[in-house]
Formats: structure tokens, C-alpha cells, sequence
């Protein structure tokens, strides 16, 4: 089972739609079943799929979340994906989406509007706004979940790798690194 985002591109219009779930392998199967049955609820997405063969529509994945199995509250980590959908949902310009989850989430944390999929979250209203906050700042400059995108994986690696030394080098005792200089480190030239 696997949480996280994602979307499903028609690659002739290069229009998306938006996703967050829970298990995403059973979400894939549920809305291509209900593209064919001609019974998918985003009505926009359903008329793209009867006029484009199907072939024109591939799921992807945009973002895992790992250790979700550790997550003591899951109502927390279901308002987790709406504030990360709403991110990817700002983020494309053409969508079939028609509900907003962005905005649902803002009238939500910010006046307390408990309708539709909100309405079981209400005691983490609270929890929302401090995100949304977090989000509307921070967002777009760290990663929060593991993306599809090998540079910024490769940035990551490096980052961590820079870090595990600064650690090591201000938390080992001197005499672990002379000891490593003696012994691994060529200082005759």
C-alpha cells in the first residue's frame, strides 16, 4: 500500500488531474474502471476519456509518502495530502479537476466551513492553518515527500552525505581522525 499523490495525464492536451490517496495502486484501478463505465465523478476528465482513446491517459505518481505506517493519527495524514494536492493543484496550469482543494482547505482552517470531505477533520482546524501557513511560505523551496526527480534526489544524497560528516567531524573525538588520517589518507606526495 502506497500514499501519496498523483495524476493522470492526457498526453494529446497535456491536461491533468489531481489526485491524493491512500492506496494508490487500488485508486489507479477505481478511476479507470469508472472512466470505461462512463461513471468517473469529474465530469470534464470523463468527457475527455469518451472523445481520446484511452491509450492517451497515463496514471502517474507524483509524490510517495514514506512511513505513513507510522502515523499514530490518520486523519492527520489524509489532511496531509489535501495541503500537498492543493500544492500540486497551484502548481498546473490545466486541470480537470473542478473542486478546488486549495481553497476548500483555506475556507476551511480560516472560517471554520465544514462541509463535504472536511466535515470529520473539524477538531484539526487549528492543525490546518498552521500548516497552510507553513505551506503558502516554505513549500516551494523544500521536499517533503520523495518526488520522481533524480536531480533534486541526487542534490538530497549529497546534502545528507555533507551532513553525516559535518556530524561525524564535530562529534567523534580527535583521536578517530588522526587515527583515519594516519591511515587512509596518502599525505606523501
Amino acid at each position: 500500500m502506497s500514499v501519496g499523490i498523483y495524476q493522470i495525464k492526457n498526453i494529446v492536451t497535456g491536461a491533468k488531474y489531481i489526485g491524493e490517496s491512500v492506496d494508490l495502486r487500488k485508486r489507479k484501478t477505481e478511476h479507470f474502471r469508472d472512466l470505461e463505465k462512463h461513471s468517473h465523478h469529474c465530469k470534464a476528465l470523463q468527457k475527455a476519456w469518451n472523445k481520446t482513446p484511452s491509450i492517451c491517459f497515463k496514471f502517474r505518481i507524483k509524490e510517495i509518502f514514506l512511513f505513513t505506517n507510522h502515523f499514530v493519527n490518520r486523519d492527520k495524514l489524509i489532511l496531509m495530502l489535501f495541503l500537498r494536492e492543493a500544492y500540486h493543484m497551484r502548481m498546473t496550469d490545466e486541470l480537470y479537476n473542478t473542486e478546488d482543494t486549495g481553497s476548500m482547505l483555506k475556507s476551511f482552517a480560516l472560517n471554520g466551513n465544514f462541509e463535504g470531505r472536511f466535515k470529520r477533520y473539524k477538531r484539526y482546524r487549528r492543525w490546518v492553518r498552521k500548516r497552510l501557513v507553513f505551506m503558502r511560505r516554505w513549500m516551494p523551496h523544500i521536499l517533503i515527500a520523495a518526488q520522481y526527480n533524480y536531480v533534486v534526489r541526487l542534490f538530497l544524497y549529497v546534502l545528507m552525505g555533507v551532513m553525516i560528516w559535518a556530524i561525524c567531524y564535530y562529534f567523534l573525538p580527535t583521536s578517530v581522525w588522526e587515527w583515519v588520517a594516519s591511515n587512509f589518507i596518502n599525505t606523501s606526495s
